[in-house]
């Protein structure tokens, strides 16, 4: 029996091929409506076509006329070109067995010869990892579930800023010996509680002294990751591009491509003829290499070494103006713009009834993401940052999400998800429930939600967007306490009771495929 899902895509390219009969170049979108009224699925195929001079009402039959109707309960055609269709219950019901059949694997795409890496962060090793750091972390760690399961192979990276001869590796080298103060937590943070570190770097210069807190550093803050759940599977060290001289070959790879010149000491990149505002200098004329070119050359590595069809890089806000100029630069050694994806995390502020409030333990100067996590619990933390798109700036409610209850949206999810467990520990099973008798409207609402699950990941896996997901699974947990209100489980009609428990069943497993793409815990108990 086919699935609602494959009729989605199936609908998709019905529509596409009737429209291209009558009217080619029309971009089709097939949605599920706000209102059921509307049906299940919708499109304004028709619509479009009424701007190509084809009256609505004739658009529409004959959009109709090319789609098999034998899959839909009824098909109606609404004003302004919209075509409403409602399934047959026996599509939901292949549906509810597909799930229970599929379980954890359902909804997984196809596997895709694309592979793909989503750079979480790039956390300088001068500190620990902030607050503003963990939104992208926690972004990118769930944009790389979600194109996982969508079928694609994902590796995720994290940069590790820590040139020896970058300046702020010397400045935090100045800063352990004393010498100046341009990183002055370091003191309480890392040498007073770790005294051997600071007994190793007695004598070395600046730049060692610098380099090997940086180390120190840099290992404190993987094991926070791993703490807070967040994998990563490669730490990729700067320093690497400098020994294995990847930065001289950038600059040979720009020659040979005729994309440099000299100017003032200097040696400047032709990023404007290539979409930037202006050049940007690659080699300073005290012959030191700049930032940008050393990015230029990660990317490089990335693409040229490693073999990455597409690369997401997920930046904080103080980066926005950086991103046009790399691509600038990978535009123009053949770099396509749709092959480098960089992604802009807003800014977060914290608030606690209505005020903003800080939560440093310590320094007072950051947020460490440590020390949030800690307050509130991991499931809330990263619930709350994945819930908003990453371009718009953030008020996370410290008291909302410190709530046990239906005000926390965590809560609520993970309620339902036990509460369902409860019930299956209860309720009387069979092989071959007669789904038949799920007949009821909430019921029915109940398959039309999880069936929605395949589309909320392929979207978010085509768009690189991840907020719906969260949105998603409070909806799904809504449906169900929705119909549990109303509907019992456990009941004397025990054909009944074993339908609705296999529907329940599959609300059960589609909230744990959901919760573990967001990375948060689906409890058997609460």
């Amino acid at each position: 029996m086919k699935s609602a899902y494959n009729i989605v895509m199936s609908l998709r390219t019905r529509i596409q091929k009737s429209i291209e009969k009558a009217a080619p170049g029309i971009d089709v979108t097939v949605e599920v409506p706000q209102r059921p009224e509307h049906g299940d699925y919708a499109t304004n195929a028709a619509f479009l076509l009424t701007q190509k001079s084809i009256s609505s009402k004739d658009a529409a039959q004959n959009l109709v006329q090319n789609i098999d109707s034998a899959l839909f309960e009824k098909i109606d055609i609404a004003g302004a070109g919209f075509i409403n269709f409602f399934l047959k219950k026996e599509l939901l019901y292949g549906e509810l067995e597909t799930i229970r059949k599929e379980k954890l694997s359902y909804g997984t795409g196809e596997k895709k010869q694309k592979k793909i890496q989503v750079e979480c962060i790039s956390a300088n090793p001068t500190g620990p990892i902030t607050l503003g750091n963990g939104r992208g972390a926690f972004l990118g760690d769930t944009l790389a579930r979600a194109l996982k399961h969508a079928g694609f192979t994902v590796e995720t990276e994290y940069y590790v800023n820590d040139a020896k001869a970058s300046k702020q590796i010397s400045d935090l080298g100045k800063t352990a010996l004393g010498e100046e103060s341009a990183y002055p937590y370091i003191e309480e943070l890392y040498l007073q509680e770790h005294p051997n570190i600071k007994k190793e770097i007695e004598g070395m210069t600046a730049a060692e002294a610098g380099h090997t807190l940086a180390q120190f550093i840099q290992k404190e803050n993987e094991k926070t990751l791993q703490d807070i759940g967040i994998h990563t599977d490669v730490f990729f060290h700067e320093q690497e591009l400098f020994d294995k001289k990847k930065v001289r070959a950038a600059v040979d790879l720009l020659k040979k491509h005729n994309l440099d010149y000299e100017k003032d000491g200097a040696l400047w990149l032709r990023t404007s003829a290539h979409g930037d505002t202006e050049d940007r200098v690659i080699i300073r004329n005290t012959g030191e290499p700049t930032y940008f070119l050393t990015d230029l050359a990660y990317h490089l590595n990335k693409f040229t070494d490693r073999k990455f069809n597409t690369v997401i890089d997920i930046w904080g806000a103080d980066h926005h103006g950086y991103a046009p100029r790399l691509q600038a630069a990978l535009r123009a050694l053949g770099i396509r713009d749709e092959q480098f994806r960089v992604i802009i995390t807003q800014l977060v502020r914290l608030t606690e009834n209505g005020k903003e409030v800080r939560m440093s333990k310590r320094t007072g100067q950051f947020e460490t993401l440590a020390d949030f996590v800690n307050d509130i619990g991991i499931d809330a933390a990263r619930y709350f940052f994945l819930e908003k798109s990453p371009d718009t700036h953030m008020d996370f409610d410290l008291g909302i999400a410190r709530e046990h209850s239906a005000k926390n949206p965590v809560y609520y999810i993970q309620y339902a998800h036990a509460r369902i467990a409860s019930i299956l520990n209860e309720a009387q099973s069979q092989k071959h429930p007669d789904y038949a008798l799920l007949t009821e409207q909430k019921e029915l609402a109940l398959i039309k939600h999880m069936a929605q699950f395949p589309d909320v990941i392929e979207d978010a896996a085509r768009t690189f967007q991840v907020h719906h997901i969260p949105r998603y699974a409070y909806e799904l947990a809504h449906a169900f306490h929705d119909f549990y209100e109303e509907h019992h489980v456990i009941q004397e009609n025990k054909e009944l009771e074993a339908a609705r428990a296999a529907l329940v069943e599959g609300v059960q497993t589609v909230l744990q495929n959901t919760l573990h793409i967001l990375g948060i815990h689906a409890p058997e108990h609460m």
